[in-house]
Formats: structure tokens, sequence, C-alpha cells
């Protein structure tokens, strides 16, 4: 996969990237806690009365489930609850500081923790063992975070707004910037990322196809582990508002591409809808 442009963020603390945000899920396995997937989320508006108390985040739904693989066991379980961080630390050397700063809710580490409700789009766990890998197409989850929980500067700073109508097929984007919390970055003359505490940003073009008009993919962006549930984003200058275009989810090898999950009002209502029924 050919590298256009990876940057390391210092300005998280403003738009749109105080708006996007580092997951780690915490599974329950034989009555022990662990620390299970990492990814990225990001904070979307919505305009449905029931969520105005809340701030709902979007991420990949492979980040809140793990694959079990064990006999008599789901295929897949959930988390058992999820920590939401910002303005994570910027070096590897000063991780375990920054970490116990944020549980000790110091305020001058910005951050969201304890979730109030999560869920991930039905389809996705309908499909998750189907040999064609489609539950890829569905692979939406949700973060909704009492606004009561948070520090008021995430309430405040609002959220991607969704693309009202997209193309439903042969659609092209360029400049497009996929920004989030990678385990592993390397770029030239600057020392090797290793764990998803610092942002970096990715550009390029993304598109659509007949074939498969619900998912983006781009080759000319590049990705790693804990990118997944980042938003594809772009600024329009018509109106100078960031909108979310896609949510980042996996790394093809074999179709030698990344894709995201076009997400629109439809597929994330329904994930909303999930959470309400239960």
């Amino acid at each position: 996969v050919r590298v256009v442009s990876i940057f390391k963020l210092e300005n998280f603390k403003e738009a749109p990237y105080a708006r996007i945000v580092r997951v780690v899920s915490i599974f329950e396995l034989e009555n022990e806690q662990v620390e299970g997937n990492q990814g990225t989320a990001f904070l979307v508006e919505t305009d449905l009365p029931e969520w105005e108390d809340y701030l709902v985040y979007v991420t990949a739904a492979h980040v809140l489930y793990m694959t079990t693989r064990q006999p008599g066991q789901p295929p897949a379980i959930k988390a058992s609850r999820v920590h939401v961080y910002s303005g994570m630390a910027k070096s590897n050397e000063d991780i375990d500081e920054q970490i116990a700063r944020v549980q000790a809710r110091d305020p001058a580490v910005p951050f969201v923790q304890g979730s109030s409700y999560f869920s991930v789009n039905p389809e996705y766990l309908a499909h998750y063992t189907a040999p064609d890998d489609s539950r890829l197409a569905h692979d939406i989850g949700i973060i909704a975070i009492r606004k009561s929980l948070v520090f008021p500067c995430f309430a405040k700073c609002g959220g991607f707004s969704l693309q009202p109508t997209v193309a439903s097929t042969g659609y092209k984007y360029d400049s497009v910037k996929v920004s989030g919390y990678p385990l592993k970055v390397e770029i030239p003359g600057a020392p090797v990322c290793t764990a998803n505490i610092q942002m970096y940003e990715h550009g390029g073009l993304i598109e659509r196809t007949a074939t498969e008009p619900t998912i983006w993919q781009y080759k000319s962006i590049d990705t790693s582990p804990g990118q997944s549930g980042a938003p594809l984003w772009i600024k329009n200058p018509g109106d100078n508002q960031y909108y979310v275009l896609g949510v980042h989810n996996y790394d093809q090898k074999r179709k030698k591409r990344n894709q995201a999950v076009l997400l629109t009002r439809e597929n994330l209502s329904v994930v909303l809808q999930s959470i309400r029924a239960h």
C-alpha cells in the first residue's frame, strides 16, 4: 500500500480533532477483566431528540466485539465496558504517566471515560460467521455517553456532520483525511510509534463502485490496527463544515486496499435503535 501522507497531530484540542478519540474495550474472559481491542471513534451530530442528552460516537463494530474461537461459546462476545480517551500522550515514554493522570481525572488531560451505552449494527452480528466477509459492510458501532459524565468542552465541541445525500455508485473524493490512533506508525527520520496514544492523519483518494456501493476503498492511504473506527472526513469549503463519509474498518491485503463502511443517517439510526431496544 502506497503512503501518500502521514502527519503527527499536535492540535488535538481543535476542530475537528477534538471530536476524534481513542477507544479501549474491556472484555470479561473466564472471570477476568482483559483489555482487548483498541481503536478510534468520532463524535457525530444527531438531530434525534431522544439522544439530545448524549454524545454519540461512531466506531467500527469489531472494536466492541472480540472473536472467541472457544468451543461452546458464541463466535463473538461483546465488551463488558469501553473507555474513551482524548488528548493522549505525544510519545511512548510517558504513556503510563498519561494514562494514570487520565484515570485520576486530572483536568489537565482532556478525556471521556465510562460509556453509558454501546452497540453495533445487528447485521454485523448476523453475518459474523459468513465466509464471504459480508459482515464488513455492516461494521459500524455506537458509543453513546451521557453529557453529564464528560467535561463541558466535549459536550460543546460539536460533532462531524453527515453528508445529506450520497450518490449510490461510482463516487470519488480526493484529499480525504483519515485521522485516528494507529498502533504502529513509521515515518522516515522519526522513531517508530508502537502504541495508539498519538493521533496521526493520512490523506488520499477514496472511491466506491457499483459492485460494492456501501464500501469506500482506498489504495493511497495506509492504515494500521488501532485506526479501526477512524472517520473518513472532508472539510466543505462551501459551508466550512466537517463532513464524515465513512468509518475505516479494514486493511484488505488480499485485495491490496484499505476500506471503510459508508456512513449514512439510515445505518446510524439502525444502531441507535438497537441500543434503545436493549
